[in-house]
């Protein structure tokens, strides 16, 4: 008999989270990387928009799968009457919210919150004891979902939006020194 011990990967448990007894299997091990791509793209269809992020830092075919896939990206936008995030971006709008590492002025890299559902509102950022600035945190920097624009592109062909009911949006920007 073999232990096959799965460890949290947010480091929160010092012991195994997970303890499974197995026969010893013949060959090589089996993961699931393992298993074939249509039982891998299940799996992660299942996923809420932060284990999107954790699985396309896993390994190149998960990230091709969650990138590329027209029916993932489709699902990383509320619709139309959720929650009041209209056609936005789940990346913006997870309650840890998306954290911006400003260093001299310039955005120098991005994080998201691995507590993100544990955080009290409305956010004190001047208290450095703030759940979500003491969080742990992932660096997103180069997670691909970043490149995604903020509100959905399947707006018309989604929901079938009438042309008279087009919203045109605008924001006001300014430099500050």
């Amino acid at each position: 008999m073999e232990d096959i011990q799965v460890i949290d990967p947010t480091g929160r448990h010092e012991r195994p989270i997970l303890t499974v007894v197995t026969d010893k299997l013949p060959g090589p091990p089996l993961n699931i990387l393992n298993l074939p791509h249509e039982l891998q793209i299940c799996i992660l269809s299942h996923l809420p928009i932060a284990g999107q992020i954790f699985a396309g830092m896993v390994c190149r075919l998960w990230e091709d799968i969650i990138v590329n896939s027209r029916s993932f990206t489709k699902a990383r936008y509320h619709g139309p009457d959720e929650n009041g995030y209209q056609n936005r971006h789940k990346l913006l709008t997870h309650p840890g919210g998306l954290l911006c590492l400003v260093q001299s002025g310039r955005v120098e890299g991005y994080c998201f919150p691995l507590d993100g559902d544990d955080v009290d509102f409305p956010i004190d950022y001047t208290n450095y004891n703030s759940k979500i600035l003491t969080a742990p945190r992932l660096d997103i920097a180069k997670c691909k979902l970043l490149d995604e624009p903020m509100s959905s592109p399947f707006v018309e062909e989604t929901w079938d939006i009438q042309p008279q009911q087009k919203v045109s949006t605008s924001f006001a920007t300014e430099d500050h020194d």
